[in-house]
């Protein structure tokens, strides 16, 4: 009797051990290159011992926690490690959970100068843009100041003020106003970006008519925007992998590689009150996570226009249009934070080339609730019915954000503090309560000034006839994955 007693206690221990090894989860964590990173506190769950004791731990030298609990059922898993923001993945199930953390904390800026040259001897005026590369993510979280620089520089035309971005350059030429000969010289272009990191830079030329373009940007309500669909841009040049730590010069010439119309794009059903741009975007090189090269920039709420792309070249590009609003106010021109997108994927270049690029299924520009000092979040459908399709993900951003006068307005620095990734069913989040020691741990490398604090709010979304090469089209996890698969976003932001 004793005996068999015995056996029932060691087999149940046996049991026991293999039902504890089997109901445990695991956790890698790395940074976005897929690099394991040590010491980041790993919580499960929506704070410390919920829903279950001991539910947070700092991860090991290969990136890896575990935690004995059962398969996880919809639980939200934070990430926090000092020099980066925060970060959340929402509803998640299972066992098994491969994350990352957010890129790092950067604070730090420097110039990146310089001239753009290779223009041809005409008539016509000659206009240049500087701009870096976009990242994916920068793809469904697009500001139109990644593209037109918020700075803006003087320079006179009889006697007249007049305003250009810092990254629009105007080579010098002369031109004629009846018999008054009018000079043009913007020939510098200045950005700031943050270091260090490796960065991509692209620089597009181009030329307009010149009566035209003066008379609408001399005028009050006159913007860049207004311009675009005159200005033919027909020639670029690009630096890559450059990484920096210190200012940068750069002369481009723009002679080396030409732009030729490779189909017409159009846009309809946009949300009204908006106006839409399309940009033909080349990734380089094409592969998972690089940047996107802009190539060619058109107006669309007028119509559908002709958009370039590199000439002889057959490698697939993207097209993505973005519908967005502005206004200006005493020569500044400031951008509405709602805006909805679409992006087509892998389009052929050559015979299977479409003449017409349609986008018709734009999400509607969401609303943005925030309280509770800004742990709670919630926000309205994107979807319009009949319309667009159905959202398939939530991905929000929490900043700091300084805003610094300038002579004609102000200029916006946003610095990330904590990233969300939530389900599709997601429409309210607040945000898990951390461990004692982690809220310690400081989210930025250097202490910035905070005029305020901002939420911003993207819905994710995919179509599939965006999608032009179908071996693309695969399931994706809820995180960074999904903007190298979604076709449509929409994002509005909320100060607090």
């Amino acid at each position: 009797m004793l005996s068999q007693f015995i056996r029932i206690l060691i087999l149940f221990g046996l049991w026991g051990q293999q039902t504890w090894a089997q109901d445990s989860i695991r956790i890698i964590v790395s940074e976005q290159g897929g690099t394991p990173v040590e010491g980041v506190t790993v919580l499960v769950g929506t704070g410390p011992d919920q829903p279950f004791v001991q539910n947070w731990k700092k991860t090991d030298s290969k990136g890896i926690v575990e935690f004995q609990t059962l398969s996880l059922d919809d639980q939200p898993i934070t990430l926090s490690k000092a020099g980066y923001p925060r970060i959340t993945y929402f509803n998640q199930f299972g066992m098994d959970f491969q994350l990352k953390l957010p890129p790092p904390s950067r604070f730090q800026k420097i110039e990146v100068s310089g001239e753009l040259t290779g223009f041809d001897n005409t008539k016509l005026g000659r206009l240049g843009l500087f701009v870096p590369f976009f990242t994916s993510d920068k793809l469904f979280q697009f500001a139109i100041t990644d593209l037109i620089s918020p700075i803006d520089d003087q320079f006179s035309v009889l006697g007249k003020d007049l305003y250009l971005p810092s990254n629009v350059t105007l080579p010098k030429q002369t031109h004629w106003v009846g018999v008054v000969p009018v000079t043009l010289n913007k020939p510098k272009f200045h950005i700031p970006v943050f270091v260090p990191d490796t960065h991509h830079f692209i620089g597009v030329g181009g030329t307009f008519p010149f009566d035209k373009v003066k008379d609408t940007l001399s005028s009050d309500t006159g913007t860049l925007f207004d311009i675009i669909n005159d200005v033919k841009f027909d020639r670029l040049h690009y630096v890559t992998d450059q990484y920096l730590t210190s200012p940068r010069t750069y002369n481009l010439d723009l002679g080396l590689t030409r732009l030729k119309q490779c189909l017409r794009v159009s846009a309809k059903n946009f949300p009204s009150q908006l106006r839409v741009v399309s940009f033909s975007l080349l990734r380089f090189p094409q592969s998972y996570g690089q940047p996107y090269m802009p190539m060619d920039l058109k107006a669309l709420d007028q119509g559908a226009q002709g958009i370039s792309c590199i000439e002889n070249d057959t490698r697939p590009f993207n097209v993505m249009n973005l519908a967005f609003n502005f206004k200006k106010v005493n020569n500044q021109t400031f951008f509405e934070k709602g805006m909805s997108s679409i992006i087509s994927r892998n389009i052929p270049r050559g015979p299977m080339t479409p003449g017409l690029l349609e986008h018709k299924s734009f999400f509607s520009v969401p609303d943005v609730a925030v309280t509770n000092q800004g742990s709670e979040v919630a926000v309205s459908r994107p979807e319009r019915p009949g319309i667009s399709p159905t959202a398939s993900a939530l991905f929000a951003v929490l900043s700091d954000v300084q805003i610094t006068p300038t002579a004609n307005g102000v200029v916006e620095e946003s610095h990330p503090k904590w990233v969300v990734f939530a389900s599709s069913k997601t429409s309210y989040f607040k945000l898990p309560q951390l461990p004692v020691d982690a809220q310690k741990e400081s989210v930025l490398i250097a202490p910035v000034r905070v005029d305020t604090k901002r939420w911003e709010i993207a819905w994710l979304g995919l179509e599939t006839r965006h999608q032009f090469d179908k071996s693309q089209l695969r399931s994706v996890n809820l995180g960074y994955d999904l903007f190298e698969a979604m076709t449509h976003a929409s994002r509005n932001a909320q100060d607090f």
